[in-house]
């Protein structure tokens, strides 16, 4: 059994740390991407390789350690966290690939996060949607970095541009800005559990001076939430610029971001600011019909990376079954607070996601079942048995029926 998932990095137009505070935020998915292939082992060994990141790891997945027999540790971490929640701790072999620069404030850690789960499921023939990916993807970020924001990994699962609302409704926003951007990378990387709870001491200890702030941040990014949907691409340019000031003013900015900023503007860009959590990492510039002068601008200090938005989210797919499918392995899957009830192979429930497991013998002839369940979306009366389209609305039937708005989905519950 082989199978391959992918999911985009992204990047944050605005928001960063008021969304910590409940206020909105944008972000976009970006035209980068992590890969990750799971096959059977040839051993009796689980091993990670990354040739991109040169890193290769033996891995125990019951016991979440790893022996590293090359490279850096670093997103191994998340790879080991999604493989306890999900895996059966059978030997696998997992090859990651990635375009996206590490610690660069592009959400690397959740695009392999995305593209890691959505493997597994696929390897273990299990039956999956967007939110659910999206909710278990956040919990292993949060695992394993003690705070995390869900936006990240809402932004790898959904693809697009993505306004993330007060009550946590996500919604797509649908604009024809289709400007190409520049991503300056510094050489210092910047933590964001760090950073977060540095921003939190200050507004512990100043609250009448930050809370006026993070609440201006959170105006400002629904200001610019019109100004993407009425294209209006000089207002989205002003407006980053005004985030910058506010992003300099809680203190996540340094001199080598805020050189990058300045470099930006000056070759042409009509808006640059951080992006992230700050402390280091990367700054966004817009830059229509000047991304050769920005990109070669912050080069002469920096590393820069070329992007555009990326409408595309997560995929899988299966690449070879053996003669004998290995999907009985689901069935064995270890139970974290699981509730289970057999019937074809039975129901997992984890709190939030809720996955149904067909076995082997089931999965060809159920039409429930579908090789493309997480891309399939665009038309969700073909993907599932239980779901249908009545007045423009997705209407998912299960013991009661739940209606979603097609651009609005309640990540809150």
């Amino acid at each position: 059994m082989e199978v391959k998932a992918s999911a985009p990095g992204k990047t944050i137009l605005f928001g960063e740390h008021s969304v910590v505070y409940g206020e909105p935020a944008i972000a976009t998915a970006v035209n980068k991407r992590a890969t990750v292939r799971i096959k059977d082992s040839s051993t009796d060994k689980t091993i990670l390789k990354s040739k991109d990141l040169g890193f290769e790891a033996e891995l125990d997945t019951k016991n979440k350690k790893y022996v590293l027999k090359r490279g850096k540790p670093g997103i191994i971490r998340y790879i080991l966290e999604a493989l306890y929640m999900v895996h059966d701790h059978s030997p696998i072999e997992i090859d990651l690939s990635i375009d996206i620069p590490i610690g660069s404030g592009l959400g690397s850690s959740a695009a392999v996060t995305v593209a890691t789960l959505a493997a597994l499921y696929r390897y273990h023939n299990i039956y999956f949607n967007k939110k659910g990916l999206a909710e278990k993807a956040h919990q292993v970020e949060f695992k394993v970095q003690g705070e995390a924001s869900p936006l990240d990994t809402l932004v790898s699962t959904y693809g697009g541009l993505i306004y993330l609302s007060r009550n946590k409704k996500l919604q797509r926003i649908n604009s024809n800005i289709n400007a190409p951007f520049v991503i300056g990378v510094t050489s210092k990387y910047g933590s964001t559990s760090r950073m977060v709870k540095n921003v939190k001491n200050l507004k512990t200890k100043y609250p009448s001076i930050m809370d006026p702030i993070i609440k201006t941040m959170g105006v400002l990014t629904d200001e610019a939430k019109k100004a993407i949907e009425e294209g209006n691409v000089n207002k989205m340019g002003e407006l980053m610029n005004i985030n910058q000031g506010l992003l300099d003013s809680i203190n996540v900015n340094t001199k080598e971001l805020s050189r990058m900023v300045y470099i930006a503007r000056g070759a042409g860009a009509i808006g640059s600011k951080i992006t992230g959590a700050g402390g280091g990492g990367s700054i966004v510039a817009l830059c229509p019909n000047k991304v050769e002068q920005v990109s070669n601008a912050i080069g002469v200090y920096d590393s820069t990376v070329q992007l555009r938005f990326s409408r595309k989210g997560v995929s899988s797919k299966v690449i070879s079954r053996n003669r004998k499918d290995k999907s009985h392995k689901s069935n064995n899957l270890k139970n974290h607070n699981h509730k289970q009830r057999s019937k074809h192979g039975g129901v997992i429930d984890n709190k939030n996601i809720a996955v149904k497991v067909n076995s082997s013998k089931h999965v060809k002839n159920s039409p429930k079942f579908n090789k493309k369940s997480v891309s399939s979306h665009k038309n969700p009366s073909k993907s599932n048995a239980n779901i249908s389209i009545k007045d423009n609305k997705v209407i998912f039937k299960k013991k009661k029926s739940k209606t979603i708005n097609n651009n609005l989905i309640d990540y809150a519950n």
